[in-house]
């Protein structure tokens, strides 16, 4: 029992200190790259929230744009016809849907 006591092959504490050091730094990256996790994901939700609300409106046909009803030209270049047709543009943000107004050849 003696000889039990007089071990010394015990943790040194330049050992403990490392072993702390460790587990902060690993504690304070996990914290890291959460905190950048979650700025993404909010960033994420605006962007897709603005995504769904001009596709609503594109797909709703809601209210079209303003300064409309707009031209748009049909041209058959083998033949040389033309033909301009009245539409109506709805939605926004880069993202559009169309009514076509006049109906006929």
């Amino acid at each position: 029992m003696k000889k039990k006591l007089k071990n010394a092959r015990g943790e040194t504490l330049v050992e403990l200190m490392a072993s702390i050091l460790i587990g902060t730094l690993s504690t304070a990256l996990l914290l890291g790259g959460v905190m950048a996790a979650s700025s993404i994901d909010r960033d994420v939700k605006a962007l897709d929230e603005a995504y769904y609300t001009a596709l609503s409106a594109a797909e709703g046909r809601t209210a079209p744009l303003p300064g409309g009803p707009f031209q748009l030209k049909i041209e058959n270049k083998g033949s040389g016809t033309a033909r301009n047709f009245p539409i109506h543009l709805y939605g926004g943000s880069g993202m559009y849907s169309y009514d076509l107004k006049a109906a006929g050849p």
